[in-house]
Parts: structure tokens; C-alpha cells; sequence
């Protein structure tokens, strides 16, 4: 029988960010509450119809921004890196991201230098202490960051088809158990 590796698990680093993100999950959670009246305003003085949409969006909003607000609480600062036998997972909260499979991996190293300017981004998600996106800084090309944070901690990982940025709280340990996985690969 084969010998099995244990999986590693590195967890993402702190975000300096915590209040801020609190402030904006309550200020989410005021806006879905106040949601349900301002659309009885603006629908209340139509007929039937009108009452029946506020009766049914309002709820329907409240419920969806509730759903949002768990949500994102449950993901910020949860993300975890897994090293399996056969790949590096990256977990956000309960769900599974990407799989980079050691072989496609062509390096990994802790940037000298972060470039402040540069890190922007038209989608994904970047509320206080998570970085779901991509960004294009410059000097290194687009890069799908799944991070906490963009400062010491950040880790580059580059695949034959893109670079992804972590952070985890260890990086060296984290890139010499990367490594040596790749090594084995």
C-alpha cells in the first residue's frame, strides 16, 4: 500500500481590517432593514398591484441582504490554503475555490517588493479583510488574489495559466511545504 501524506492546513492571515468590516456588515444589515420601507413609500400609493410588489420584495430583499450579511461574515477571514497529496486547495469559508495541481505549478515566492499602485479591480469581491478578485498590478500581470491581506503576508503562485496571490500567516513555512510538495510531484 502506498504511503499517505497528510494534508497541511494554513490558515489566511488576520486582516488588519476587522472594524472596518464589522462597520460594514452593520451598515448592510441597516440597509436591508430599511429597505422594506422605502419601497412601501414608493409603492403604497399604487393600487393593488403596488401593495402586492411591496409585500413581496420587501421580504424578499430583507431575506436576500440577511443571506448576504451571514454570509460574508462567515467567509472574512476565513480562508484556509489545504496541501494534499496531489494539490494545493484553497477553501473560502465552507466552499472549495481553485485546485492547483503541483504539476502545473511553475513557481512560488514571496514578492521583495509589493506594489502599492496597481491593485485594482472591477469585480470579484473586496470587502474588509477579503480579496476575491484579480488585479493587475504592475510589473507582475494579472493575478487572482484569494487573500486577507496584500502586505507581508502575501504569496505569489504561479501556474501555467496564472498567478494566483495568498496569504497565509506563515509564508515561508507555507512555501517550503509547497515546495517540497512540488518537489515530490
Amino acid at each position: 500500500m502506498p504511503e499517505r501524506t497528510q494534508c497541511e492546513r494554513f490558515r489566511a492571515a488576520a486582516s488588519p481590517s476587522g472594524p472596518r468590516a464589522v462597520w460594514e456588515l452593520a451598515a448592510l444589515l441597516a440597509v436591508s432593514l430599511v429597505l422594506p420601507f422605502i419601497l412601501l413609500a414608493v409603492f403604497a400609493p399604487l393600487p393593488k398591484a403596488g401593495r402586492a410588489v411591496t409585500w413581496v420584495l420587501g421580504p424578499a430583499s430583507t431575506l436576500l441582504s440577511l443571506v448576504l450579511v451571514v454570509a460574508s461574515a462567515r467567509a472574512v477571514n476565513r480562508i484556509d490554503y489545504v496541501l494534499t497529496e496531489k494539490a494545493l486547495e484553497i477553501w473560502i469559508g465552507p466552499w472549495r475555490g481553485p485546485v492547483l495541481k503541483y504539476g502545473s505549478i511553475v513557481g512560488a515566492w514571496i514578492p521583495e517588493e509589493i506594489p502599492t499602485y496597481g491593485w485594482y479591480s472591477w469585480t470579484g469581491v473586496r470587502h474588509s479583510g477579503l480579496w476575491i478578485t484579480t488585479v493587475r498590478p504592475k510589473g507582475i500581470g494579472p493575478v487572482a488574489l484569494y487573500a486577507t491581506r496584500i502586505d507581508r503576508h502575501l504569496v505569489l503562485v504561479k501556474t501555467s495559466a496564472r498567478t494566483y496571490g495568498l496569504s497565509p500567516e506563515e509564508p515561508e513555512a507555507f512555501l517550503t511545504s509547497l515546495r517540497a510538495r512540488m518537489a515530490r510531484a
